[in-house]
């Protein structure tokens, strides 16, 4: 089931070390497990970025290189019991975690007014120090920035729970949940920005951060009740939530200093260089209270079919309440909101009909049809909506918008699925639409001149999808030993953005994504070997609204065999052999067949415990790591360094052991 997809991005080195213990009661009255965790990850990730940004009337082109290297060190441990009486039951949870995270990162990016072909880290470094550099005819700017981190953060949750069971039937529920995190980090940026062909730098920036404090408290309680009515279930569940936030960031641009010092070291003299003006102090609260009535319905009629209703309306009552101090100004943010929901169990209903059989250990409806509709609010962070301007980086520019709305995402599904009373076959097919009212996007204006953005969080109609799903599965022959597999598919979105030009008030932009797609599986089961077949297409068709936009009419094929063996001597082998290719992108990194290999090898001594595995990944090496991307707002094209081609080696030893019977 392995696809290029599933490739990870960089290279990492990973350590990890467990212990673990559970303990049972021998009459099942309680139960105690937990964990210790240390995890350890090194990364090395280098990305290669072309973007086309989608404007009105012209586009820009960036080309951009990224080195990242980080190091996590996370230690945790998890612990959870219960006892168990006859109508009632207690428990709870408690975990901790302590996490350290360390980053170095560099960027070299460059944007043009035209698109550049092969652009290389090497020509960006050298643009300004060769006059006839063929980029300068076209560039906007150049940028060299570095940007080092330093977090270290602690959390502890405990979360106690209480079930009881009425001589009715009836259930009541209660619980709560309590958490606290604290984080300090410490950052360090450094910027170096070019416009135009001029090789005197435009900016020159040393910033330090101090995001100190970072504290976050949050309490949970929920009580339900549970009721039996004739054939349905009423449910009714009250929720109380308060969270306190704290953070603070304090900005020191170092620049305004003779003597900057060293990257990542703090010279004397910096507390003079402080940036009220890029620097806040925030303290936000919230109290949400959530009623959530429940009702389900199910009654059989007969043996021949059954009916299920079931709704879940949420009434949620939010305060919000942000104090955001910046350059010794004060900016209360306050939001009451009464937002209606019909999420997690949804409001849907389910007709059953077709039913083979009186036994109810084999009653098995032929069909079953679902339709389901869930409601779901969101709220833009209070952050967002501060009525001010963040200039901290030079070249994205953070505007707020205090007329910021919830959104709500509507979703519709409906789902048939029929199986073959008496041979083994099953299809499902499946409708969904979803449309979100008031979504909230990222915005930005763009200077063509400069490449430098203000971004401002806008609430936008238009985005929407509609898929559609058919899957068919069906096992044939005298010993049921083939099975076919097809999967039908095609997908029609719309996304929606805000962009402006030159200063111009941002309008909306639209690009719509069609896609159809058909996989197709045919397996031969043979003894104890297994030989498979498989193939997908995929097309795809992108418009936009925007008059310059070019059309993207791509194609994906994917086909090749797959095999499991079992030999003699307790050898085994696994081998898969697939073509993935790609067509109708217009570039040669895009437009290619990658034929990838993968060959894995077994050995179990006769009579042993022991297992001996080999795995080779990719042994034609033809794979990249290449990801693509379109929005309303441009188009984006990365290449990340990985490890496509690797062999592991594994050994086992299985072991079991018994307690002696008395």
């Amino acid at each position: 089931s392995w696809t290029p997809d599933m490739l990870p991005d960089g290279t990492k080195r990973y350590k990890m070390g467990a212990v673990t213990y559970s303990y049972e009661r021998a009459d099942g009255g309680a139960f105690l497990d937990g964990s210790v965790t240390v995890e350890e990850t090194r990364n090395s990730t280098l990305t290669t970025t072309a973007r086309t940004n989608f404007l009105n009337g012209v586009n820009t082109f960036d080309n951009e290189f990224d080195d990242l290297m980080s190091r996590n060190l996370k230690i945790a441990t998890r612990h959870n019991g219960a006892r168990f009486h006859d109508s009632f039951q207690y428990g709870g949870m408690i975990d901790a975690s302590y996490k350290s995270v360390d980053n170095i990162s560099s960027d070299l990016s460059a944007t043009f007014s035209t698109e550049q072909a092969e652009v290389t880290r090497e020509a960006l470094e050298n643009m300004y120090s060769s006059a006839s550099s063929p980029l300068l005819e076209s560039v906007i700017n150049r940028s060299v920035t570095r940007s080092d981190s330093r977090t270290r953060e602690w959390e502890i949750s405990f979360a106690p729970d209480y079930r009881y069971k009425t001589r009715q039937g009836d259930y009541f529920f209660a619980g709560m949940w309590v958490n606290y995190k604290n984080t300090s980090e410490e950052i360090w940026k450094d910027y170096n920005i070019n416009f135009g062909s001029n090789p005197i730098a435009a900016e020159r920036r040393r910033q330090y951060f101090d995001n100190t404090p970072n504290h976050s408290f949050k309490i949970r309680g929920f009580a339900e009740y549970v009721m039996r009515i004739g054939d349905g279930r009423l449910a009714f569940n009250y929720e109380y939530q308060y969270s306190l936030r704290d953070k603070d960031s304090y900005m020191y641009a170092l620049e305004r200093l003779e003597d900057m010092g060293v990257f990542g070291s703090l010279p004397s003299g910096y507390t003079d260089t402080f940036d009220p003006a890029n620097s806040y102090a925030t303290r936000q609260f919230e109290h949400r209270h959530t009623f959530n009535p429940r009702y389900t319905w199910y009654h059989e009629y007969g043996t021949a079919s059954a009916l299920t209703l079931s709704i879940a309306p949420k009434l949620r009552l939010i305060r919000r309440h942000l104090n955001y101090l910046r350059d010794g100004r004060e900016y209360p943010v306050t939001d009451n909101s009464f937002v209606t929901a019909i999420g997690n169990f949804g409001a849907y209903t389910e007709y059953a009909w077709g039913n083979k059989s009186n036994d109810e250990r084999k009653k098995k409806y032929q069909n079953r049809l679902t339709a389901e509709y869930r409601l779901n609010p969101t709220s833009p962070e209070m952050t967002r909506m501060v009525s001010l301007e963040d200039t901290a980086d030079p070249m994205n520019i953070i505007v707020g918008n205090p007329d910021l709305r919830n959104a709500y995402e509507h979703r519709e599904k409906v789902e048939w699925i029929y199986t073959h009373p008496a041979r083994p076959l099953r299809n499902t097919l499946s409708l969904t639409a979803t449309q979100t009212v008031d979504a909230i996007v990222s915005g930005y204006t763009y200077d063509t001149s400069t490449g430098v953005r203000r971004t401002k969080s806008y609430n936008v109609d238009g985005n929407k999808m509609f898929m559609g799903t058919e899957t068919f599965d069906l096992q044939f022959g005298r010993r049921q030993q083939f099975a076919l597999t097809s999967t039908t598919s095609g997908t029609i979105t719309d996304y929606a953005d805000m962009i402006g030009v030159n200063m111009s008030e941002p309008t909306k932009s639209t690009v719509r994504s069609d896609y159809l797609s058909e996989k197709l599986r045919l397996g031969w089961q043979i003894g104890r070997q297994n030989i498979e077949l498989k193939g997908e297409v995929m097309l795809r068709h992108t418009t936009s609204t925007r008059d310059d936009f070019s059309p993207i009419n791509a194609r994906h094929f994917n086909y090749g065999v797959l095999g499991r063996f079992n030999l003699p001597h307790g050898f085994g082998i696994n081998a898969d052999f697939t073509c993935y290719t790609r067509r109708g992108y217009g570039s040669r990194e895009l437009d290619t067949t990658d034929a990838i290999l993968n060959v894995g090898m077994s050995f179990t001594p006769r009579k042993s415990r022991w297992v001996f595995m080999v795995d080779g990944f990719d042994l034609l090496h033809q794979l990249s790591n290449v990801h693509y991307a379109v929005s309303a707002s441009g188009r984006t094209v990365s290449y990340t360094n990985a490890l496509p081609r690797y062999v592991l080696f594994t050994v086992q030893y299985r072991l079991n052991i018994q307690p002696k019977k008395k």
